[in-house]
């Protein structure tokens, strides 16, 4: 809630940012503008992301049928290692806490 002011004034931009009657529109917008910014970072971080899954995803179609069974199961023991990872640290949340996930 924005304080009253005894005196009538010319503009607000007039007063310094500590005044009761600026206060209160500075921290919004100071808030708005560290939002925006949240925003924007969290933005290029996720067109990064993108970037990069796609970059593997390029180099895995120029490689397609070119892998050795060594590579395979490399990638298959670590796909499966996350997914462990993600069902454990995720699992009570869903009521299976007491489960073990089980990859055949």
């Amino acid at each position: 809630m924005r304080p009253m002011c005894s005196t009538r004034l010319p503009s607000l931009a007039a007063l310094p940012l500590t005044h009761p009657c600026t206060l209160a529109p500075t921290q919004a917008i100071i808030r708005e503008q560290a939002a925006q910014r949240e925003l924007k970072l969290t933005m290029a971080k996720a067109e990064k992301d993108d970037d990069d899954a796609y970059d593997a995803y390029a180099e895995s179609a120029r490689k397609m049928g070119q892998y050795t069974d060594a590579e395979v199961q490399a990638a298959h023991t670590a796909y499966v290692g996350a997914l462990k990872k993600l069902f454990d640290a995720h699992k009570a949340e869903f009521g299976f806490g007491d489960r073990e996930l089980v990859v055949g």
